[in-house]
Parts: structure tokens; C-alpha cells; sequence
């Protein structure tokens, strides 16, 4: 690496967000050091695999007419995380101690040790799914506009969105970069 590669930073104190292209985060947005700004929307599923074949098969109908509808490139991004049932365990585990009888006190450590053992078998995964619109920050207003669009869009489909706060997207971000991948900055959108 040149020096001119270098953030003056590293020569004396060097800190991560030199390195990252992420300026801002928070209100469902990620701002970019390049200008570009990242909508996100958390998306909730439907039970596709519960849903009857005729079920099912409107549901891809109507998402190929989502997709088609697209006036703007969008990314889908799924993240898949390891539950943590320390805490749950241990609390499982003080109510126990302080159980009213025995009976109560047992079915409580039977619920502990079932939850233990199965953890410690199968790991459990929880999954969620965003949907990111890209759009210049100097685009006035644009970024709400494609976010309203793709929203509806999906919301015709019976998928509930939100804006994540500040934590999710941070752990979204964690994730793309962990992986290697960074932000793509609207780049290979679908």
C-alpha cells in the first residue's frame, strides 16, 4: 500500500472508521462517505412452506409483479444468527432457587435443562431479511420515494416491513463486512 493509500490517521493513531465507507448510520439509513444513502427495511415472512400450493403459487405471481414493478435496483440481504439463550438460562435458573414449592421448582429446572440440552445439540438460528434501495443523498428526497415504492410493493404481498433501528443495521453491517463483502454501494443490485 502507497502512502498516499494511507489515512493520515495511521501515522499516528489509526482508527476503524478510516477504513470503512460507511459515514452515518441510523433512522433505517446508511450513509456512505461517496454520497450514495442505503434505505433498509426489515421484512417479515409470510410461512411460505405452510402456505396451501394455490397459496403459494399467488404469492410468487405477485412477487414477480413486485419485481417487474421495480423502478429502482434494490438488494436483498438475509442474516442468519446464532440465539443466545445464556441469559434466559440463567434466569431459568434463579427462578428455580426461588420457586414457591417443589413441583414448581422442578418443572423449572426441567424447562432449563430441555433447553440446555437442545442448544447444546442443535444450535439455534434466528434469520432476518432486508430489503436495501440505494439512491444519491444529494437527490432530494428520492430515497423516501423508492423506499414508499418497494414498501408498498411489498406490503401488497402481505410481507410486513419496518425500519430497523440503530443495532440492526449495525449488525447487518458487521455482517457484510465480516464476510468480506463491504457495502457494495448499490452495485450488483438485482
Amino acid at each position: 500500500m502507497s502512502d498516499a493509500q494511507v489515512p493520515a490517521r495511521v501515522k499516528g493513531r489509526s482508527s476503524t472508521q478510516d477504513w470503512l465507507d460507511v459515514a452515518q448510520v441510523g433512522d433505517g439509513q446508511v450513509r456512505l462517505k461517496s454520497g450514495q444513502v442505503a434505505a433498509l427495511m426489515e421484512v417479515r415472512g409470510i410461512g411460505f412452506g405452510q402456505l396451501s400450493y394455490e397459496e403459494q403459487d399467488a404469492v410468487i405471481d405477485q412477487y414477480r409483479a413486485f419485481l417487474n414493478a421495480l423502478n429502482c435496483p434494490v438488494q436483498i440481504v438475509s442474516t442468519t444468527e446464532v440465539v443466545r439463550l445464556d441469559g434466559y438460562l440463567n434466569a431459568l435458573k434463579e427462578r428455580a432457587s426461588v420457586a414457591e414449592n417443589d413441583e414448581l421448582r422442578l418443572l423449572i429446572l426441567a424447562q432449563h435443562d430441555f433447553l440446555r440440552d437442545l442448544v447444546h445439540l442443535e444450535r439455534p438460528l434466528t434469520h432476518r431479511h432486508f430489503v436495501v434501495v440505494w439512491a444519491e443523498a444529494t437527490a432530494g428526497g428520492l430515497i423516501e420515494r423508492r423506499r414508499g415504492h418497494v414498501q408498498a410493493g411489498l406490503e401488497a404481498m402481505g410481507l410486513a416491513c419496518t425500519a430497523p433501528g440503530r443495532a440492526p443495521l449495525l449488525n447487518v453491517l458487521v455482517a457484510a463486512y465480516g464476510a468480506g463483502r463491504g457495502l457494495p454501494g448499490g452495485e450488483g443490485a438485482v
